[in-house]
């Protein structure tokens, strides 16, 4: 499937092709050539992102992972449902934890819009990824030392990282899989062949091999 790799590859070929026509007695591609390559291999990009299915086992999965996160993150951001609030969040990190205040947002903003991107299944990959990377920091930070389970009986000093496991599990099928049905990834994933069309006519690239 493309990626980033997938358009740094590519680019590195072309770039390649170029000094070997040069060396032939040709001629550099011009801005235009090159631009239009390169909204080409973004689009191919942008439809990896939003590629998916309309299975409703990954809808459920997605939905169910996202509410969760999000009531995580709304807990730590504005104090819903019981939670301490951006303020006492950011303090108890820093005293307790030893996480500065920078790492600390980014945790609760991969939570709550993450969550909130994962319930729209708005580029689900996206908060997915961001997902597995906070959860294995927090592994590896703070939770891999208070043992795999978490604190059911009270009589451990931390959470261990049974809830973090679980997460990345859902988040890398996420990852892979896509949305779903019933998302805005779904949705523009079927109008996909008309959006590269739009393109290939807008920059002139729709001849190129």
């Amino acid at each position: 499937m493309p990626c980033w790799h997938t358009l740094c590859s590519r680019f590195y070929q072309l770039i390649t092709a170029d000094f070997a026509f040069l060396h032939c007695g040709g001629k550099f591609r011009g801005f235009d050539q090159w631009k239009n390559i390169f909204v080409a291999e973004e689009h191919k990009v942008l439809s990896w992102l939003i590629d998916t299915d309309g299975d409703w086992v990954l809808t459920m999965v997605r939905v169910v992972l996202g509410v969760v996160l999000f009531a995580h993150g709304a807990q730590k951001l504005l104090g819903w449902f019981g939670g301490p609030g951006l303020g006492a969040t950011l303090r108890a990190f820093r005293d307790q934890l030893r996480i500065p205040a920078a790492l600390t947002c980014l945790t609760i903003g991969a939570e709550f819009f993450g969550g909130l991107g994962l319930i729209v299944g708005l580029l689900t990959r996206v908060p997915a990824l961001g997902i597995i990377v906070i959860m294995a920091v927090a592994i590896l930070m703070v939770h891999s030392k208070f043992g795999f389970f978490m604190n059911w009986s009270g009589n451990q000093r931390g959470e261990g990282f049974e809830y973090h496991l679980v997460v990345i599990a859902l988040a890398v099928v996420v990852m892979v899989e896509g949305a779903g049905a019933f998302s805005f990834d779904s949705a523009l994933s079927h109008h996909d062949v008309t959006v590269a069309k739009s393109i290939e006519s807008a920059f002139g690239i729709g001849g190129e091999k």
